[in-house]
């Protein structure tokens, strides 16, 4: 909740921003942008820096990992003024760049870092993050899609520099040590949940061809936080012709932080390497060849054996057992009978024979092991698959457990299609659709509430009751405020119980009080309780015992026609207490240790009470 709170401020911070702002880094944000090259997101990011951009967002800083830190330029700019009075870029800096602005920036950074008396601030005070991509977006809204934005994210991290790291390219039995979790930086990330992690005793057709095959670790201190095998290739083609000067292949890269996966790469291009593309279990023949993908075949020609137990392997499934041929596919059929499928996570392999061909995986899958997807028209492993049951007929069915379009909605606990779903920017999460309601969770000082389209809620959410839309104070607020209509429940958090026990709203709830006459009190026939400030007005003592809650509106409605009566009644009401105030002499009372000072504080207590009952009264629109 802490961290969806902070994210909902920033947002605020953002869409209250100025027109325009000069953009300028810190050294250290600049330099890890110019380390990422070919990447058109760091190429723009450096190539605004002194430009003017919309979101109020300057002297940008390295935050937490995976953000920015930031001053608005609304804060900056008095800081600069008060500093440095006299200098024409910090007192027009919101209307025209500095005149060299990695030169001025750098200074202002190193000033509020060393903290003397050159500081401004605008690098330490006032600050606030934004993500990585959260920047992205509002710098240039709608340019860039969610993929191009995660490889930026991706590429930025890779490029700050780690203590501690180092790559190192092993062999042998060494493969064997470093595969094991034991020797893991942490269990986190893809590397820690590697199916592969906890095994011993299977990697035989990695240690025993050293010729060909390689383990690259990524190293911090002692342990690893990343690794990838590297193969080297008896054949590679691409459109069925030969690909030149390629020798080597990086396979899957497996990592603690998902950032480090660059790295790799990185790695790669500068050994000359080509790498897997895509980090999963399908996508066998997308690789990367001098920066550009292209499908390809390869060979990798092991020890013709039985190895009697096999990893799981990513890119290299199908084993012909009698040539010693690995091949970057899991194809099944009569041609390769005999030959093994080599994707058992326990040190097995799958001996390919009959079955049905799936497009999706490319192979051929064991009758007794299919499901047929009636979306996707294919075959699909089920063990690999889910279903789904609701949502639009033509989307129900089954899909691969990874595909993009179908996500797990934890109130159902059971998959829908993202079509039949809605994105809830209260929970950071999609709900299915037919049971999302729209949910107030916040109310405005003035009774208004968000204007929104994706403040959404699981209907059963034991945290949000439904809008009694014939409730009078929702007829009033929804008829002055029209965005109260959009919505059909409202967060518990906001609500008290009024004394019938119907939910009330918390910012319209008053209290009201038995009332007893007094002499000279107003004729109230039917009224039976007021507000404190209302029983002075109209002259009644009240109960305090005997105490409601009611909202707002309807006690409005109760005493609407005594309300001309107030107002005539309370000034006076408040000028006799000043009088009382200024001259209790003339009550002749007598007062006994603190009775005295009690008896004022009470006084002045009541004439605030009717001050602001009065103004209330003056400025009421709700009828």
């Amino acid at each position: 909740m802490i961290s969806k709170y902070n994210s909902f401020i920033v947002d605020m911070l953002l869409e209250k921003a100025i027109n325009e702002s000069f953009l300028y880094y810190s050294p250290n944000v600049r330099k890890a942008l110019s380390r990422i090259k070919g990447n058109d997101i760091a190429t723009e990011l450096l190539g605004s820096e002194g430009t003017d951009v919309k979101p109020d967002m300057t002297f940008i800083d390295l935050g937490k990992e995976g953000y920015f830190s930031f001053i608005t330029m609304r804060n900056a700019k008095p800081l600069l003024a008060t500093k440095y009075p006299n200098t024409d870029w910090s007192i027009n800096i919101d209307t025209k760049p500095m005149p060299d602005p990695e030169m001025y920036s750098n200074d202002l950074h190193e000033f509020d870092i060393d903290g003397g008396n050159n500081a401004s601030g605008v690098f330490t005070k006032s600050r606030n993050e934004v993500g990585l991509g959260r920047f992205v977006n509002k710098l240039f809204p709608g340019k860039y899609n969610s993929k191009q934005v995660e490889e930026f994210v991706n590429s930025f991290k890779a490029s700050l520099e780690k203590a501690g790291e180092y790559f190192d390219l092993v062999e042998g039995d060494d493969i064997d040590f470093w595969y094991n979790s034991k020797n893991y930086k942490s269990d986190a990330g893809t590397l820690g949940s590697s199916c592969m992690a906890k095994k011993v005793n299977i990697f035989g057709i990695y240690t025993q061809n050293q010729d060909v095959c390689k383990l690259l670790i990524l190293k911090e201190d002692d342990k690893i936080i990343g690794r990838s095998l590297i193969w080297k290739l008896s054949s590679i083609k691409s459109s069925g012709k030969p690909v030149e000067g390629v020798e080597y292949f990086m396979d899957r890269q497996y990592t603690i932080k998902d950032s480090d996966v660059q790295k790799f790469r990185n790695y790669a291009k500068e050994q000359g390497w080509c790498y897997k593309s895509y980090n999963n279990h399908h996508s066998l023949g997308s690789v990367t060849i001098d920066g550009e993908e292209k499908n390809v075949r390869m060979i990798i020609e092991v020890s013709a054996k039985d190895y009697n137990r096999y990893p799981y392997m990513d890119t290299f499934k199908r084993y012909d057992i009698n040539n010693g041929i690995l091949h970057n596919d899991d194809e099944q059929g009569e041609q390769y009978e005999g030959q093994y499928i080599l994707e058992d996570t326990g040190g097995g392999y799958v001996e390919i024979e009959g079955g049905h061909y799936s497009e999706w995986h490319d192979r051929r899958i064991p009758e007794d092991e299919a499901v047929w997807s009636d979306p996707l028209n294919d075959y699909l492993y089920a063990d690999r698959s889910v279903e789904v049951t609701r949502g639009s007929r033509r989307r129900t069915g089954w899909y691969p457990e990874d595909y993009d379009d179908i996500f797990f909605d934890e109130d159902h606990e059971e998959y829908f299609h993202t079509d039949d779903g809605v994105y809830s920017e209260i929970e950071g999460r999609t709900l299915y659709g037919e049971t999302a309601v729209l949910v107030v969770v916040e109310i405005f000082g003035d009774g208004d509430v968000p204007s929104t389209s994706d403040q959404y809620m699981y209907e059963g959410d034991r945290d949000i009751s439904e809008i009694n839309t014939n409730w009078l104070w929702f007829d009033k607020i929804s008829d002055k405020f029209k965005d109260w209509i959009d919505y059909s429940y409202i967060s518990q958090k906001l609500l008290v119980v009024d004394y019938k026990g119907n939910y009330i709203p918390k910012a319209f709830a008053t209290e009201v009080y038995k009332i007893e006459p007094r002499d000279n009190a107003v004729d109230i026939t039917g009224v039976e309780y007021l507000t404190k400030a209302d029983s002075l007005g109209l002259g009644y003592n009240i109960i305090e015992s005997e105490k409601r809650i009611i909202d707002w509106f309807t006690y409005t409605e109760t005493i609407s026609e005594y309300t001309d009566i107030l107002l005539e009644k309370l000034p006076k009401l408040i000028v006799r207490y000043n009088d009382v105030l200024n001259n209790k002499g003339q009550l002749q009372l007598q007062f006994k240790g603190n009775e005295e000072q009690e008896y004022r504080d009470k006084i002045s207590k009541n004439i605030a009470i009717c001050q602001d009952r009065l103004e209330n009264l003056e400025e009421e629109t709700w009828n």
